[in-house]
């Protein structure tokens, strides 16, 4: 066995226990290198290999789990953003930062996801055609189920 060890299996013939990345009767084919991943399969998410060798999931938003196979239950993502919007051919876009919280996850039923709880700001935007306005814009401040609508 080029690339492995000799495992005896009577008086007279061995078989080859081929290491990581080779394969064939005696090791010398190069093949496959076996990837800690393969035994964790992701389904909404990617594996990745600690710097222990050993392979965990890391799950897209709205999923959790071993294998992010179970959809998160219903919260709020904080966001701080400057929020944008399109007036005729000018794009305008708030002056300052403003928080609020974007609602993810699923719910028992037929329940959605949604805000509960809203709060009302007055924005001051600036314009690409150099106008500006205030305008009141209403963003979710807190998460819950809810009937769907």
């Amino acid at each position: 066995c080029v690339h492995g060890d000799c495992v005896p299996l009577d008086a007279l013939s061995y078989s080859c226990q081929c290491r990581d990345g080779y394969r064939g009767a005696l090791c010398t084919q190069p093949g496959e290198l076996h990837s800690p991943c393969a035994s964790l399969p992701c389904e909404h998410g990617h594996c990745r290999i600690s710097a222990r060798g050993e392979p965990s999931c890391e799950c897209q938003s709205g999923y959790t789990g071993q294998r992010c196979d179970q959809e998160s239950a219903c919260r709020g993502e904080p966001v701080r953003d400057h929020p944008q919007v399109q007036r005729g051919y000018a794009l305008c876009q708030s002056t300052r930062p403003v928080a609020w919280v974007e609602c993810r996850g699923a719910c028992p039923g037929r329940g959605c996801c949604t805000g509960l709880r809203r709060k009302r700001r007055k924005v001051t935007f600036e314009c690409s055609d150099g106008s500006s306005f205030v305008e009141e814009v209403e963003k979710a401040s807190k998460c819950g189920c809810a009937r769907c609508m």
